[in-house]
């Protein structure tokens, strides 16, 4: 590789048109440019080259984010609201799913390579000595993120093209019969569907399979229930994925969106438990899970985790202290907490409400689920059935998971 060969990708890249109009081809331009420049980390030879391709990456980066942040999320998803193609939960959705797998990827993509801070102490070839064994582990770890990006983005371009490929249908939606790993289901599909229902088949296929292997293991119960399962792909609301209601488990389109087989299985065997739920001492259930509230003082997690971007969902808290991770999400969905912490999603937005005078102290679940187990009791049962079954005994901690088995 030469200067020559890196103007070239450079020049590609500044020919690319950034319109406000969002075009999916340009998302595939963006990925081949990234592929191109990538090829670079077999092929750089000195400081003066390394330099060159960072100043190229950062171009496409400054132009990948603009294209990304400001003509996808705040023009194109807002155009869509507007135009009533897309309510509200699907605009705030698209733009959740984007921002948590887009963003790691734009935050990374910047070449390990501190160019600018040669001097007598660290020579350009000592720094290009660095970015040579820093380069490895880099390239593996961008590409990782990169292909996050490139699947949400995807996901999204297909169903954005779906939408606007349709014209307004007024049809009845199709009804359909049909038994699958032995679960009878009834799956009705609208002129106008948001998913394919060929990959919904699919999907509900291998989801009902995790189901009927983990209730055959652990909740036996479950699989002698006769319960249908609709699949009401009319219904495109982002609020719900599925729902236990007139003696049916009914699964909605939100569930069908990315790839998440063990998250639709999860949904599918959470609402099988309500219909469980009926049939156990639920006294003794809600006995264990009101008894089992404590305190958490926020204050230790701003002096612990601040420095972090996000209080909601954080990835570092997950994997740290998956129990703390687990009661911080059970107070966005705890009725008496969820309004206060629905707009307290980062450190900042905490830091800024305990500065204001908010409660330090809060009351958090002491053995906790998951976090919409944190909602109530009796949400807390099919939470932890559905866990189970889907995930296994490891999805528990052991004082759940005894009295959960003990009551099945």
């Amino acid at each position: 590789m030469n200067n020559e060969r890196i103007a070239k990708e450079l020049l590609k890249i500044a020919s690319l048109v950034t319109g406000a109009a969002f075009d999916a081809a340009k998302i595939q331009q963006f990925r081949k440019d990234f592929l191109k420049l990538m090829k670079n980390t077999k092929v750089v030879k000195n400081y003066d080259q390394a330099k060159e391709w960072q100043k190229h990456v950062g171009k496409w980066s400054n132009r990948f984010e603009e294209y990304i942040y400001r003509y996808l999320i705040e023009n194109t998803l807002k155009d869509m609201k507007v135009d009533d193609k897309i309510g509200k939960r699907e605009e705030e959705y698209w733009e959740s799913r984007i921002r948590s797998e887009v963003w790691p990827f734009t935050v990374g993509f910047s070449v390990p390579f501190d160019a600018d801070l040669a001097n007598d102490f660290w020579t350009e070839e000592q720094r290009f000595d660095q970015l040579q064994k820093n380069l490895n582990t880099w390239d593996r770890s961008i590409r990782g993120k990169a292909q996050k990006a490139w699947n949400v983005l995807k996901e999204f371009t297909d169903w954005y093209e779906r939408l606007y490929e349709k014209t307004l249908d007024v049809g009845e939606p199709v009804v359909e019969q049909m038994n699958i790993e032995g679960f009878d289901v009834i799956m009705k599909v609208p002129p106008d569907s948001f998913v394919n229902p060929r990959d919904v088949y699919q999907k509900l296929k291998k989801a009902l399979s995790i189901v009927k292997s983990g209730a055959a293991k652990y909740v036996p119960k479950l699989l002698k229930m006769k319960v249908p399962i609709v699949v009401d792909l009319t219904q495109k609301g982002l609020d719900n994925g599925g729902e236990w209601k007139q003696g049916k488990v009914y699964v909605y389109t939100t569930s069908f969106y990315g790839n998440d087989i063990k998250g639709l299985a999860h949904v599918i065997a959470h609402e099988f438990a309500h219909a469980l739920y009926k049939h156990v001492d639920s006294d003794r259930w809600e006995s264990f899970i009101s008894g089992n509230y404590g305190k958490l003082d926020l204050r230790d997690v701003l002096k612990q985790y601040g420095s972090q971007l996000f209080l909601h969902d954080n990835d570092l808290i997950r994997k740290r202290d998956p129990m703390l991770y687990l009661q911080i999400g059970g107070l966005y969905h705890n009725p008496y907490t969820k309004h206060r912490f629905e707009n307290l999603l980062t450190m900042d937005s905490l830091r800024e409400n305990l500065d204001d005078g908010g409660e330090p102290v809060v009351t958090v679940q002491g053995k906790p689920i998951s976090g919409y187990a944190g909602k109530m009791p009796s949400e807390a049962f099919p939470e932890a059935v559905g866990l189970l079954v889907t995930y296994g005994k490891k999805a528990l901690i052991p004082d759940v998971y005894n009295v959960l088995t003990s009551l099945l």
